[in-house]
């Protein structure tokens, strides 16, 4: 079930190849790949006792908030680079290779401290993950968290830059906006600042992406096109049926005869293809995976002349061995389970539980310019907040106003984007900028691309984004 794909950087989002240092990088900071390696690089995971509602003086109740700290290049003048977490755990993985923010850490002398969002990863605020408990998971309390936290380690009042990749990216970019006397400046990569129910247009950049493929990018978008309006075909007969679920490696549990089921295997199809657009040639190598690409997808597609198998085939190689779950009614089951020992709770729960409280983002096929037919319409992922948490939807309109959308008010925020990665769209892409902002955009990379080990393979565009948020972090701690 694609309730939506989540897209965090911090703890583990996905990529591909090798991790080095560019040249043009290392130029600038007169630094070797060798020389960054042959540092200890060594994390301290510590905890802190932070408060649970930061809205209630009445409520006097604490939790236990992880954080991780390297400080390998830090000196007694420089500064403090604070990355946020979100909807997964963190990882020491981010502190303790050539990570973009550990290259700035070793640039300007700092020391980086990562904390964990509230209710994900170790840092739970109660013993499970009921609707009623959830009601404390909010980005408003993250922010708070963030406040509070810095507020206690920043005992020496070191000037502050806030980072974020994707959901985290966004928080920096509010934390900016909302405690601009705790940081000198934030780094927002690939950050969804504009709360937005029906995100269609999610699909539409996916389908551009293989669409512009430089090898297969027609035959590719269309093969998908042409592949759906087969699968309709067939899912109004019981012949056709049968054959997708032997075809699709479809779960028995799973009913096609039922509209939400058949809602599902579309939405499940297209998600498929999502994953592997969003995170196309990131290099998270460094925490010993690989990813699909784009390129190999579309080579699949073209590889056959008829649509139908071709899909047959591609959805085969993402799907890998595992049957396709599409029952709708088992899914909304393992979502409803709030044990923080089930499958859910490693982040689904809770993440789901957010877009349905304030920012929706439902990558729905609400639109005619994608290839991926019509049926998983908006009103299949509102009804999911009902099912799962008899919610009825986010209020969107409080969380824009809240944080001003794409018109955030807050000053020196560099806002870093891959135009593959569908989530621009909700960024900020363009002026005019508000005082010390800016955009960076790149047009071949994809989700938190310049977050990610710089490598010499890297495209001019990453390349230029890194060395410009130098230049603007150095700006920043000189004033």
């Amino acid at each position: 079930l694609l309730l939506l794909l989540l897209f965090t950087v911090i703890g583990g989002a996905n990529a591909v190849h090798d991790s080095s240092v560019n040249i043009g990088l290392r130029k600038h900071l007169g630094l070797s790949h060798k020389e960054f390696h042959e540092e200890s690089l060594s994390v301290d995971v510590l905890w802190f006792n932070q408060t649970l509602d930061h809205f209630n003086r009445q409520d006097t109740r604490n939790f236990k908030q992880q954080y991780m700290v390297n400080d390998t290049f830090a000196k007694n003048d420089g500064p403090i680079f604070l990355l946020l977490g979100g909807e997964g755990p963190i990882s020491p993985k981010w502190l303790e290779v050539d990570t973009a923010i550990m290259v700035y850490a070793k640039q300007f002398n700092a020391a980086v401290v990562q904390i964990e969002h509230r209710f994900y990863g170790k840092t739970q605020p109660f013993s499970d993950l009921s609707t009623e408990h959830l009601k404390y998971l909010s980005s408003e309390q993250a922010l708070a968290d963030a406040a509070v936290f810095l507020q206690w380690f920043n005992k020496h009042n070191k000037k502050v830059v806030v980072f974020g990749g994707s959901y985290p990216g966004s928080l920096a970019a509010y934390f900016r906006t909302k405690f601009p006397q705790l940081v000198v400046g934030a780094i927002s990569t690939s950050s969804p600042v504009e709360a937005k129910l029906n995100f269609f247009e999610y699909q539409e950049v996916v389908g551009r992406s293989l669409l512009v493929t430089k090898e297969n990018g027609t035959a590719c978008y269309h093969g998908v096109q042409n592949a759906t309006v087969q699968i309709e075909k067939m899912m109004a007969t019981d012949n056709g049926k049968k054959k997708l679920i032997r075809d699709f490696n479809v779960c028995p549990s799973s009913d096609l005869t039922s509209l939400k089921d058949q809602q599902t295997f579309y939405s499940n199809l297209a998600g498929n293809i999502d994953g592997v657009v969003q995170y196309n040639m990131d290099n998270v190598a460094f925490e010993g995976r690989s990813l699909n690409t784009i390129q190999e997808v579309c080579a699949i597609m073209a590889a056959t002349e008829d649509p139908y198998t071709a899909y047959v085939n591609t959805q085969k190689f993402l799907q890998g061995k595992d049957c396709q779950e599409c029952s709708y009614r088992a899914v909304v089951a393992d979502m409803k389970n709030v044990s923080l020992s089930s499958d859910v709770a490693g982040g689904t729960r809770q993440w789901v539980y957010q877009t349905c409280d304030e920012f929706g983002y439902y990558q729905s096929s609400d639109s005619t310019a994608q290839p991926f037919g019509d049926k998983f319409p908006i009103k299949y992922s509102v009804d999911q907040c009902e099912d799962v948490y008899g919610m009825t939807g986010p209020d969107i309109a409080w969380t824009n106003t809240n944080y001003g959308g794409v018109d955030i008010a807050g000053t020196n925020i560099v806002y870093a984007n891959g135009l593959i990665d569908p989530w621009h769209v909700l960024s900020v892409t363009y002026g005019p900028f508000k005082e010390g902002c800016t955009a960076f955009i790149m047009p071949d990379n994809a989700h938190c691309s310049n977050m990610y080990p710089p490598r010499d393979s890297d495209t001019p565009e990453l390349k230029a984004a890194r060395a410009g948020i130098i230049e603007y972090i150095e700006v920043w701690l000189s004033q």
